[in-house]
C-alpha cells in the first residue's frame, strides 16, 4: 500500500458521530478514503479504532479494559502516537503496569506481534485456571512457547497444574526479558514475570 497522504477535510466543522459510541474523532483531515480504487487509512486512526474496539465493541465486552477520558478524543490520541516508534508493532496497555486495564499515555507501549502474544490475557471462558485442562485421571497443563504447545505434566488437582503453568510461564517471559536489548521492554517483561509467579497476573 502507497504512504497516507493526509488530505483536509472540505469541511472545518469537527464530526460530531462517536465510535462505539465513546469515539470522538476530531480530526481536522480525512482519517480514511478512496483514490483511484485503493483505499487509504491513517495509521494513528486504525490504531485508535483498534482499542476503542478491543475496549467497547461487542466481540471483546468481557475484555475489562477502558480507555481514559483524554484518549477518546482522536487529536490527543494521534498526538501522542507520533512520538512512539510504531513501525509494524501493536499497542498494549500492560507493558509498564502489568495489571493495567486502561489505555492511557502513562502506562502504554507498542510491541511486536510475539511480545503482545507472551503477555497477552485472553478472557476466561472456562471455570478451571488459566493453562489447565481437565484429564479422565486429573488434570493437566500446558504452556504455549515459540507457538508450540509444550506438556507440563499431569496433576490430581487444578490447582497443582495451575502452579506449574505459573512457574513455567513466569521463566518463560524472564528468559525473553534477557533477550530484550530495549531496556523499557526488559524491564516490563520482568515486571510482568514477577506479576504471574505471584499469582496476580491472570487474575
Amino acid at each position: 500500500m502507497a504512504d497516507f497522504q493526509v488530505i483536509p477535510k472540505l469541511d472545518p466543522v469537527k464530526s460530531t458521530t462517536t465510535i462505539y459510541g465513546v469515539g470522538i474523532n476530531d480530526a481536522d483531515y480525512l482519517t480514511e478514503y478512496l483514490l483511484n480504487g485503493i483505499k487509504y487509512k491513517c495509521a494513528a486512526y486504525q490504531a485508535w479504532v483498534n482499542m476503542l474496539n478491543y475496549c467497547y465493541s461487542k466481540t471483546y465486552k468481557h475484555s475489562g479494559y477502558t480507555v481514559a477520558d483524554e484518549w477518546l478524543t482522536f487529536s490527543n490520541f494521534r498526538k501522542w502516537y507520533l512520538s512512539q516508534d510504531t513501525n509494524g508493532l501493536s499497542l498494549t496497555a500492560r507493558m509498564v503496569y502489568p495489571n493495567n486495564t486502561v489505555y492511557c499515555p502513562e502506562y502504554c507501549a507498542f510491541i511486536n506481534g510475539d511480545i503482545q502474544r507472551l503477555i497477552y490475557v485472553k478472557p476466561k471462558k472456562s471455570t478451571l485456571p488459566i493453562g489447565v485442562n481437565k484429564h479422565p485421571k486429573g488434570f493437566t497443563s500446558r504452556l504455549n512457547i515459540n507457538g508450540k504447545r509444550e506438556y507440563l505434566g499431569k496433576f490430581k488437582t487444578p490447582e497443582d497444574a495451575r502452579s506449574a503453568y505459573i512457574k513455567a510461564k513466569s521463566n518463560h517471559v524472564k528468559e525473553v526479558a534477557e533477550l530484550q536489548k530495549n531496556n523499557v521492554l526488559k524491564r516490563g517483561l520482568l515486571r510482568i514475570a514477577d506479576a504471574i509467579a505471584s499469582g496476580a497476573y491472570y487474575g
